[in-house]
């Protein structure tokens, strides 16, 4: 029997996969059900976006604290406890629209809590899947992980359209029923024991979050890919809005916006490859120079459906960057800090997302969709032209042991 049978045999991570796949779905289709709820209720799109930024918010604030929580207490309980809390906050919603009785400040705290909760699940499931995948699988693996979000992102929106003409409860009541699939496929799943430290040789959560930033502050290679993907976070979710307006009308926005999950899709298939084609920090540069040269190409006046061309290009490489990334920490990292590392590399490369959308809305406002497009891709262009000067970020490269 070989030492590392097919990742398709490996029946843990594939119960961790199926299950934050269903999880991923459902939420995919709360996304678009949500602010459908909360323009119904209050008649005004403003508070869909002030809900949308608290969950946002309140999620990365909460990260590094709960990275370090995820090191302390068994993966298992984290997930679960993560898992049962959001299927509360979105079950209780259910119930109230079907009681007539679904509120403003029931949907807003239900936003917020349900954020807090991931928070909590997404560096635990990182963990989970280094603990159960051999190193040399763990491209193929994460890759797995990104074909799960992009499917999600692509079919999650329409599905949550079609239930919510159903009936307003029905989108809230899948994304509950979701995460208790979730939480029987973990059950079904028996993670390594991780003793944890005696509570009297454990120091506070700062100074162990502390220690997580000294081992990210001294690694300079990934300290230069944090900076520039800081940016590319930035202007990449904050063209949302002006492709939506460059496309036209809400079937051409709704196919143009679809894309991109269409381009990730297909990339997650070839991610593996495409991470051997050059070391991780110079794939940085490519890709991200791909997708910035793709935005104002989507620009060009070749009808509504056009973007649909050049989004799906920019896609396709982007998830073998997430491939990279996640599998040059999973094998640095310290297994007792990988859930503190991985929580602040991403509260620190989605500190500016909350304000995309603002980013996004006042170039659209002032210069149109189409010129706000360009505008971007040319910030993008220039933030990779300055970090390819990084000689730490030219040398970082996934590590041979990972395959």
């Amino acid at each position: 029997m070989p030492d590392n049978p097919p990742l398709r045999r490996n029946f843990p991570f594939q119960m961790l996969w199926i299950g934050g796949a269903v999880s991923s779905l459902g939420s995919a289709v709360t996304g678009l059900a949500l602010p459908l709820l909360l323009i119904t209720i209050t008649g005004s799109s403003a508070f869909a976006g002030a809900v949308a930024f608290a969950g946002l918010a309140a999620g990365t604030l909460i990260s590094v604290p709960a990275g370090v929580w995820v090191d302390r207490h068994p993966l298992k309980k984290v997930m679960l406890a993560s898992l049962t809390v959001q299927m509360v906050c979105w079950g209780s919603v259910t119930v109230a629209i079907l009681l007539g009785s679904v509120t403003l400040v029931h949907v807003f705290a239900a936003a917020i809590i349900g954020s807090l909760a991931d928070a909590f699940f997404e560096p635990a499931q990182q963990v989970a899947i280094r603990q159960v995948v051999p190193a040399v699988q763990l491209p193929s693996a994460y890759a797995q992980d990104e074909a799960r979000s992009h499917a999600a992102n692509l079919g999650g929106p329409p599905l949550g359209g079609v239930l919510f003409t159903v009936g307003r409860a029905v989108p809230f009541l899948v994304d509950t029923i979701s995460f208790l699939a979730a939480m029987v496929c973990l059950a079904l799943v028996r993670l390594p024991h991780r003793a944890p430290r005696p509570a009297a040789e454990r120091p506070s959560m700062r100074q162990e979050a502390g220690e997580a930033l000294r081992w990210l502050w001294g690694h300079r290679g990934i300290r230069a890919a944090l900076g520039l993907g800081l940016m590319a976070n930035l202007t990449v979710n904050a063209m949302m809005l002006p492709l939506m307006i460059r496309a036209g009308d809400p079937v051409a926005s709704g196919v143009v916006i679809g894309s991109l999950g269409v381009g990730g899709l297909l990339g997650a298939l070839i991610a593996p490859r495409v991470t051997r084609l050059a070391p991780a920090g110079m794939l940085f540069v490519y890709v991200l120079t791909l997708f910035a040269l793709c935005m104002p190409a989507s620009a060009l006046p070749f009808g509504s459906y056009w973007p649909v061309v050049p989004m799906v290009v920019a896609m396709l490489a982007v998830p073998a960057l997430n491939v990279a990334l996640k599998t040059i920490l999973a094998t640095l990292v310290p297994g007792d800090m990988m859930g503190r590392v991985g929580a602040l590399m991403q509260a620190a490369s989605m500190a500016l997302v909350p304000f995309s959308p603002l980013v996004g809305g006042v170039l659209a406002q002032v210069l149109g969709g189409s010129r706000a497009m360009v505008v971007l891709g040319v910030v993008l262009l220039l933030t990779c032209a300055f970090a390819v000067s990084s000689g730490d970020l030219r040398k970082l490269a996934v590590p041979t042991t990972a395959g």
